[in-house]
């Protein structure tokens, strides 16, 4: 599957690049978007994350699709998660991740949110392509620049 991690402090959004199918695994491109007011990061079967795309990009009647979801960082800094039904939910804690290897670059964030570290989720996607076999380097990021008063 694949791994995306999202933080607000950061205002950034770090996938890996691995594609997974049942007969191989390899390097791909990026799984991150940038839209005109968020980035996204998809995760699931290619044709799904297609389609959730070219709907995220209009918002306009329903996509039938199997596996697929979508973490978005809007430039406001709110983070929403989309599932494959495209209902769209917010996230409140200021770093979340999706996929198969979400729950070591969970653990990694919380780690760096102890330690008083900067909240990088380049790093956390990092971490977890240590331990998901799903989820493979190099990483790639989004980020918005932050606006100054």
């Amino acid at each position: 599957m694949t791994t995306i991690a999202v933080s607000r402090p950061a205002m950034m959004m770090a996938s890996d690049t691995q594609l997974n199918s049942p007969d191989m695994s390899e390097r791909g491109g990026s799984k991150l978007r940038r839209y005109k007011n968020f980035i996204a990061g998809f995760s699931g079967e290619v044709s799904d994350i297609s389609r959730m795309a070219e709907w995220l990009r209009k918002r306009d009647g329903r996509v039938r699709l199997s596996d697929a979801s979508a973490l978005l960082l809007y430039r406001d800094g709110k983070i929403t998660s989309i599932n494959e039904d495209l209902i769209e939910h917010e996230i409140h804690e200021d770093y979340y991740a999706i996929g198969s290897g979400r729950v070591a670059a969970i653990a990694a964030m919380d780690v760096m949110e102890m330690t008083g570290d900067v909240i990088d989720p380049r790093l956390a996607v990092r971490v977890a392509a240590r331990r998901d076999p799903s989820t493979g380097e190099p990483i790639h990021f989004l980020r918005w620049r932050c606006r100054s008063t």
